[in-house]
């Protein structure tokens, strides 16, 4: 088990850092530990923001997981994949995004580009808002084929 759990976390991860380097021109910068650092690829230092991002995503992924595998009573849900885990995992998935990005904009952690679109009702970016549910569905659907095989 703790080998199928490794290798869905390095899954996530990966599937997370191309989306968290694919939406570096939506942001303006970001504040993590106490600097400011501009959203570019060219900027050493803001590889350090995407990967702390991009283990937050990969931690939310997994309560995602935990919160199927509960919901299942099985925590190798994974396995059986039912219609309805797909709705969970996607109402989790917008519900955490939502959060993580209301927080991050009240307390001034990061700031949108103009290229940002925002979801109009919530006042949150649509590429955040989105991450979440479509990386762990990729993520968990990447898993079961590969653990289907073993």
């Amino acid at each position: 088990m703790k080998g199928l759990a490794f290798k869905l976390l390095s899954i996530a991860f990966i599937t997370n850092a191309i989306w968290e380097a694919a939406q570096t021109p939506l942001y303006r910068g970001a504040d993590i530990f106490g600097m400011h650092i501009p959203s570019s690829l060219t900027d050493p230092r803001y590889l350090l923001v995407l990967l702390y991002a991009t283990v937050g995503d990969v931690f939310y992924l997994a309560l995602i997981y935990a919160l199927v595998a509960c919901i299942e009573h099985d925590i190798c849900w994974i396995r059986s994949w039912r219609p309805r885990d797909t709705y969970v995992v996607m109402l989790a998935g917008l519900a955490f995004a939502a959060a993580i990005e209301w927080r991050g904009l009240i307390e001034g952690h990061w700031s949108y580009s103009a290229l940002m679109p925002i979801v109009p009702v919530l006042h949150v970016g649509l590429s955040p808002l989105l991450q979440l549910p479509i990386t762990a569905l990729i993520s968990f659907r990447m898993f079961r084929r590969y653990s289907a095989r073993i």
